[in-house]
């Protein structure tokens, strides 16, 4: 029987912070005997977890009607690891997170997930093909409303947040080429990837939807508000376009900021003729922020290239310009999980949720060789 396990004490990088080792307080696995993953999982104003994943059959632990292909689960939890209700979602085909689904809190005391649909029937309408599918429920996993959101092509999730007026942004990556459903266009071939990022309101009709990048792939993988602004992480391959009069070279770390609009108000690039990439990001609470990816042997004020690629950690201020950065990890391959960074308590610190396959340098008590969270 495949299971996923669930621990209240996640392994976490924390920089720039003395912390003792967590301890394990419970361990539980939930799933199915044709197995499941969570993608997210977040403490809710009540005290207990709310956990998105996705499930293959039903039967085990996941007692709701399974729908076809893979579906979205969703779950709560109390403190102590006991389901207190959960439901399906989806249609006949494969609705998961794949990694980069989300769930969030809502005012209502709800909750509204993003994950990835190809279904066309159960719980999904208007599907354009391979989609964006976005979810509003109740406190016990009702389905209030449900859009689906994209082209002709594939588009696939990434980032997920609400904003102070109510309303959600989410980043996705798009291939659909042309004005196509809600893409209005694409810089390269069905073949590259455009970055995507789309504003809606709390019923999920979009306020406005932008394509940034070239011709090259572009990635926005994480999203943060710094006030009314909008500041996106991720990283790029293009020398066009929006990256026209930028130095790209080969793959570099990308900042984009967004007013409440939608409208560019400022870009950088960061890294030299190594491979470097930006999967999270955050606005501190002083107004600086906090890029992480992955880079290989470029100058750093902290650390030092331990070889392959390494975790990458970058802080600007407000207005983009590096403060410091720094290379952590082994021997091996070392990097970012997506959108997977949080500030401390009082600004002491950040923790950064990676994966690595080192058992050297940085990286401690690692009991193989294979990819570990971090």
């Amino acid at each position: 029987m495949q299971k996923i396990l669930l621990s209240l004490c996640c392994l976490l990088v924390s920089l720039l912070y003395s912390i003792a080792q967590p301890t394990i307080e419970w361990a539980k696995v939930f799933g199915s005997s044709q197995g499941a993953t969570i993608d997210d999982m977040q403490p809710t104003p009540d005290g207990n977890l709310i956990v998105l994943a996705s499930a293959n059959a039903s039967d085990s632990d996941v007692v709701c009607t399974h729908k076809g292909g893979s579906d979205v689960w969703v779950f709560k939890i109390d403190m102590a690891g006991n389901i207190l209700w959960q439901n399906c979602y989806g249609g006949s085909g494969l609705d998961d997170g794949f990694i980069t689904g989300r769930i969030l809190n809502t005012q209502d005391s709800g909750y509204i997930f993003m994950v990835n649909t190809k279904s066309f029937d159960g719980d999904i309408t208007f599907n354009h093909g391979d989609d964006v599918w976005i979810v509003k429920i109740d406190d016990v996993g009702n389905i209030q409303w449900q859009k689906c959101y994209g082209g002709g092509g594939s588009e696939h999730t990434f980032s997920f947040i609400a904003t102070p007026d109510g309303g959600y942004i989410f980043t996705a990556l798009s291939n659909t080429v042309g004005s196509n459903g809600d893409i209005p266009f694409h810089y390269g071939t069905f073949l590259t990837v455009d970055a995507w990022v789309v504003k809606i309101d709390a019923a999920g009709n979009i306020l406005w939807n932008k394509i940034f990048g070239g011709t090259g792939d572009d990635f926005l993988c994480s999203a943060a508000m710094k006030g009314d602004t909008v500041i996106l992480f991720g990283w790029t391959r293009s020398i066009d376009y929006d990256l026209l009069n930028l130095d790209v070279d080969e793959d570099d770390g990308w900042i984009v900021s967004l007013d409440s609009a939608g409208n560019l108000l400022s870009m950088g690039v960061f890294g030299t003729d190594s491979l470097e990439s930006f999967r999270a990001g955050l606005v501190t609470f002083s107004g600086n922020l906090i890029a992480v990816g992955s880079a290989g042997n470029i100058p750093v004020d902290k650390g030092y290239f331990h070889g392959n690629s390494d975790l990458w950690v970058v802080k600007t201020d407000g207005n983009g310009e590096i403060i410091w950065q720094g290379l952590y990890g082994g021997s091996d391959w070392d990097f970012a999980a997506y959108d997977a960074v949080k500030e401390a308590p009082l600004g002491s610190g950040y923790y950064i949720g990676a994966m690595s396959e080192s058992a050297d340098g940085d990286i401690t008590n690692h009991p193989d060789l294979r990819k570990k969270i971090y």
